[in-house]
């Protein structure tokens, strides 16, 4: 159980008046204390690539759709439309009048 204020104070009193060096004694014998800072260190204007991955499918090229009903499309781009970007193996392919935005796993070349 830890000691309060009080108690502390009445002990450190009791240690000086037997001996009047006991805490310079017991400070000294510590030694010094040594701290071990830990740094990060950053690099400035340091950007993580990102990888992007590119299939064999090129822009204007007949897309078969496989997940929910078979649709066919055609590939408009293949990782930027407009202002979009992908990262993976998504393309955007014209399908019913849209344009979607359709991952590479669900297509198959005619």
């Amino acid at each position: 159980m830890p000691l309060s204020r009080k108690q502390i104070k009445e002990l450190k009193e009791k240690m000086v008046k037997t001996d009047q060096n006991a805490l310079k004694n017991i400070k000294q014998s510590r030694g010094p204390s040594t701290r071990t800072i830990k740094q990060t260190i950053k690099k400035d204007g340091f950007k993580n690539k990102k990888s992007i991955v590119r299939w064999n499918y090129e822009v204007n090229e007949l897309v078969k759709i496989t997940y929910d009903a078979s649709l066919v499309g055609l590939i408009v781009s293949d990782f930027e439309y407009f202002s979009k970007r992908v990262e993976k193996n998504c393309f955007f392919i014209l399908v019913d009048n849209a344009v979607k935005q359709i991952d590479g796993r669900y297509l198959r070349r005619l």
